[in-house]
């Protein structure tokens, strides 16, 4: 980078000492000159076209940045664009109902070459044999019965949807069929974590039914994290075949420290996170879990244990046991 600043200014040294360079002309070599000595220091990770969706936090300074864990520092774009290009499978997270990541998703498929296959948490496997009929976003959200799946709105995914369309594809289901689902109830899921990450994940599970979950559903909903991610994995494995292949799904799921990273090599992790008020610097947050972090604004301000208890609510007084868990199922 330096080598390249440095022979530019040189170059434009050069023109500034000829007699041929007017005034008016020195004037503006010499502003190129400082913006070349002071810009190189700073990385602008932002794209002066990103318009986003989320206004809260808008104005933070890490909105808009990429930052690499591996390289410890902020990265380009252009940089964070290269790195997935070099990898074979691209893990891209999101906060479901955030209009922003799913628009930041379909700007990273529409960069990337080679790409044979675009798997779906959303969508389950069972969906894929009347999917692969689908011509247009349109018909792939009417087979894919999406609005009848709990998920968000289509049309935040549109611009994801479509860019998978443009590219040729069809975006295909990975999570599993209910009856496995059920089936992890009852038995013990395959399990590829050490300790540390296993506590790691029951706790954040904890965590996030806001202390309504007991001991038996956190076992419960670790054995479907496990299956979901063994699933996610598989699939985009099985459809890329010796190509690439893209993974959509919740930040959950792509972790390095328990998720899908855990049973598919040669993959890179993205998380897009929500920047928070207090915290102006990436080592401000733990981000150790994920390959890059793409930082965004925040698009809901309700408290989020605040939505879980008025969604438990809304549920039937006295459900079935087998009611309640396909309602934790499809969450």
């Amino acid at each position: 980078m330096w080598l390249k600043v440095e022979f530019s200014v040189v170059s434009l040294i050069r023109n500034l000492n000829s007699k041929s360079v007017c005034r008016r002309s020195r004037l503006g070599l010499c502003v190129t000159i400082l913006s070349l000595l002071c810009g190189c220091s700073n990385v602008n990770t932002t794209r002066s076209h990103d318009v986003w969706t989320a206004r809260h936090q808008s104005a933070h300074p890490l909105v808009g940045k990429i930052f690499s864990t591996r390289r410890a520092r902020l990265v380009s774009h252009q940089e964070f664009l290269d790195a997935l290009q070099l990898t074979r499978y691209i893990l891209l997270g999101e906060k479901h109902d955030h209009p922003d990541h799913h628009r930041l998703q379909a700007q990273i498929v529409a960069a990337q070459k080679g790409v044979r296959a675009v798997v779906l948490e959303m969508v389950r496997v069972s969906y894929n044999q009347r999917i692969a009929g689908a011509q247009t976003p349109d018909e792939f959200r009417q087979l894919s019965e999406w609005d009848k799946s709990g998920w968000p709105d289509f049309e935040i995914y549109r611009p994801l949807i479509n860019r998978v369309f443009e590219l040729g594809l069809k975006p295909l289901g990975g999570l599993p069929p209910k009856s496995k689902m059920i089936a992890a109830i009852q038995k013990r899921t395959p399990n590829p974590l050490d300790d540390e990450s296993m506590q790691r994940m029951r706790s954040i599970i904890r965590e996030a039914h806001c202390g309504y979950a007991d001991e038996s559903l956190v076992r419960f909903m670790t054995n479907v994290q496990m299956l979901k991610d063994r699933s996610l994995a598989h699939e985009l494995r099985s459809h890329a075949g010796f190509g690439r292949g893209i993974l959509i799904a919740g930040n959950g799921h792509v972790r390095r420290d328990f998720g899908v990273p855990n049973y598919l090599k040669e993959t890179i992790s993205v998380g897009f996170i929500e920047v928070e008020s207090q915290k102006n610097t990436p080592e401000s947050y733990d981000l150790s879990m994920y390959d890059f972090v793409y930082f965004t604004p925040v698009f809901d301000l309700e408290d989020a244990c605040a939505k879980f208890k008025h969604r438990l609510e809304k549920l039937p007084k006295h459900p079935s046991q087998s009611k309640s868990k396909s309602k934790v199922m499809n969450n």
